[in-house]
């Protein structure tokens, strides 16, 4: 898997999860084992790069059973904040196309204008 793949992966975690958007012990415990076998390339946006980064800093908290769950959501907000911003400053302009209707889609409270939920990418 490569880093935008996990990018994508991810995005797709929240969006299966809807509002409950909290990276559970399970699903860190799977995060890790992606980030264990990920693929990284001099040619990866540093947002991307910078994200993962971050992923893996807080994966030993996400991983523990005695992290609260308003811990947990915090740290899970954390991710899908720089989630965002990677696919607002990495992804999204990797793709021709109306970078302001990218952006819209996926401002991630702020109504789309499109048909897609706030928030989704795929």
């Amino acid at each position: 898997m490569k880093t935008q793949e996990f990018a994508y992966y991810l995005q797709g975690y929240f969006e299966i999860n809807g509002s409950d958007n909290i990276i559970s012990t399970r699903m860190a415990n799977v995060l890790d084992n992606k980030l264990k076998k990920l693929e990284t390339a001099q040619t990866d946006a540093p947002q991307l790069l910078e994200f993962v980064g971050m992923v893996k800093g807080l994966l030993p908290l996400l991983k523990s059973e005695s992290t609260t769950n308003d811990m947990r959501a915090t740290l899970s907000k954390q991710i899908g904040d720089q989630l965002n911003n990677a696919f607002v400053h990495a992804i999204d302009p990797s793709y021709a196309g109306d970078q302001n209707q990218f952006n819209q889609t996926h401002s991630g409270g702020k109504k789309p204008t499109t048909d897609l939920e706030p928030g989704m990418r795929c």
